[in-house]
């Protein structure tokens, strides 16, 4: 069984303990319960990213809080355990990376707790656990910065299924033991199926979406999903969109993926 790794979390999801040295905003998640704060937060990330509208720096927001998402699945479902991520021991840094803004989370508590050993009460573990996930943590983090930036909170939970799903995939294609594979699958359904969505606010699961998948860049023979919801890049600036942008035409999709082969190409 592949242990939980706070490291491999920073590295891969970051989400971690120790937090970035060099972060250029530190902001406690908690304080953006508060409209004040959470507008001078979305004001500043979206100065930081190029946004040309508010709604762009959310959704940017909620594209790189996926990374806590897909940690707290890769904990339950390839690790076999949990961590907290109450907002009050949670803190969001602003840092440079590369030629872009990105965002990082800091833990205060790196407890973690491991899954029942009983199937059904496993079930019912995993099904607690990210319940309380979305429903205390994710729920009131969007819901804020979505009013911040004058959006629908939906434009934020959109940016979750596509992502996770292209995640999970991942992870249950590597996993080395069948009965690994088994229980990724069983978890990533849940969130579509089982997952409650009157806590969420939600009429429906968030991940209760019919993707579309098209082929890889570098790889034709890899399936990847559309986006299930703009992720507003080209309100960044660029002026572009991205190849599994969900507003693209299938005639423009070709475009774009020409252009990046040419691209890739001309890197090799």
């Amino acid at each position: 069984m592949t242990a939980w790794d706070w490291k491999f979390a920073e590295e891969r999801f970051w989400v971690g303990l120790t937090g970035k040295a060099d972060a250029i905003c530190t902001i406690p998640a908690v304080e953006l319960l508060l409209p004040e704060r959470a507008k001078a937060f979305v004001d500043r990330y979206g100065a930081a990213i190029g946004a040309m509208e508010p709604a762009a720096a959310a959704a940017y927001f909620a594209g790189w809080f996926s990374g806590v998402a897909h940690a707290m699945q890769y904990a339950v479902s390839v690790c076999n355990a949990s961590f907290g991520v109450p907002l009050g021991d949670l803190t969001i840094q602003m840092v440079h990376k590369e030629n872009r803004c990105a965002l990082s989370f800091r833990l205060q508590d790196g407890t973690v707790h491991a899954a029942p050993e009983e199937e059904g009460d496993r079930d019912a573990w995993r099904d607690r656990v990210l319940t309380a996930f979305y429903r205390d943590t994710v729920r009131p983090l969007f819901e804020a910065v979505a009013a911040a930036a004058g959006c629908d909170a939906g434009q934020l939970w959109g940016q979750l299924p596509s992502r996770m799903a292209n995640q999970t995939e991942q992870w249950r294609i590597a996993a080395a033991e069948e009965d690994v594979s088994t229980r990724i699958a069983a978890d990533a359904r849940f969130l579509k199926e089982g997952l409650d969505p009157v806590p969420l606010n939600r009429v429906k699961s968030p991940f209760d979406v019919k993707l579309r998948y098209v082929e890889g860049v570098k790889d034709p023979e890899q399936r990847i999903s559309l986006k299930s919801s703009c992720c507003m890049y080209f309100r960044t600036g660029s002026g572009t969109y991205c190849y599994t942008c969900p507003r693209l035409t299938e005639q423009q999709r070709a475009a774009r993926l020409a252009e990046l082969r040419s691209a890739e190409a001309v890197k090799s």
